[in-house]
Parts: C-alpha cells; sequence; structure tokens
C-alpha cells in the first residue's frame, strides 16, 4: 500500500492508503477513528493546498493528485455537511467524480447541497476516472481553475 497523510491547517491529522498492486480487499483504508485527530470526513484531502477562489473535488486521492494544487477530495462519493461547507466557500467548484454509477450519484448529490451556495459544474470526463484520462483531457480540467 502506498500511505498519503491527511493534513489539514498544515497539521497531519489522519492518514489513508491504497492498494496499488490489486492485492488487497479493499482498496482503500483510512486511519482508524481512534488513530484521528480530525476525522477524515470532516475536512476535505488537500485543502490546504487550494491557492484560488476555485477548486475540483474529486472523489479519492489518485485523482486529486492528478491535478495537484486547486484540487481536494472527500474520501470517496460520500460527503459531509463539514465538506459542504467548506466547498461553500469557494466562488466555483468543480465536481470531478468517478465516471460510474457511484461516482455520478454522489456528483449530483453534492452539486445540489452545493447549487444554492455557490457556483458548481460537473465534470464529466471520458474514462472511469480522472487518473485515468489522456494528458490533454487531464490538462483541460486543471484550465478550469487556473
Amino acid at each position: 500500500r502506498i500511505v498519503f497523510p491527511n493534513y489539514y491547517h498544515c497539521k497531519a491529522v489522519s492518514w489513508q492508503a491504497r492498494d496499488y498492486l490489486g492485492i488487497h480487499k479493499l482498496k482503500y483504508v483510512t486511519a482508524p477513528k481512534d488513530g484521528e485527530i480530525i476525522f477524515h470526513k470532516n475536512f476535505l484531502w488537500g485543502i490546504d493546498k487550494v491557492p484560488y477562489d476555485k477548486v475540483i473535488v474529486c472523489e479519492g486521492v489518485m485523482d486529486a493528485l492528478t491535478i495537484g494544487y486547486g484540487a481536494v477530495h472527500t474520501h470517496g462519493v460520500k460527503f459531509s455537511k463539514a465538506q459542504v461547507d467548506e466547498l461553500a466557500s469557494f466562488n466555483e467548484v468543480y465536481i470531478c467524480y468517478d465516471s460510474d454509477e457511484a461516482g455520478v450519484d454522489g456528483a449530483k448529490r453534492l452539486a445540489s447541497q452545493l447549487s444554492h451556495k455557490t457556483k458548481v459544474k460537473i465534470i464529466k470526463v471520458s474514462d472511469k476516472d480522472l487518473n485515468s484520462c489522456s494528458k490533454q483531457e487531464i490538462e483541460d480540467v486543471k484550465g478550469l481553475i487556473i
């Protein structure tokens, strides 16, 4: 597994890990609740590295890393009120969840929670998820916030 620390306000508050070999039953695991300073669903991964008044919201860490600064993720398609409130502080929110049924439904739910608070657009990518797309498509998505 690759382990990713979760920072919030420049402080390590949790961690998540991804199986990149496909040998574990669970692709992603997160720190147990008693091992987190802040529960991972109560903040957006990458929020400290958003230098713009626009943000791209991804489903998972690999897609957020594909975009880099300006991207966050919600630790899956389910999100919390705290995450919605944090996203509402941006002028524009671009939701780029995976293109499977769970991702499409999650993106719609998130957009409906945000649409009366800020400008929201759902980005549909051509592949299963953002990090599987062509370099040009990734650059086009990045261009939305730069």
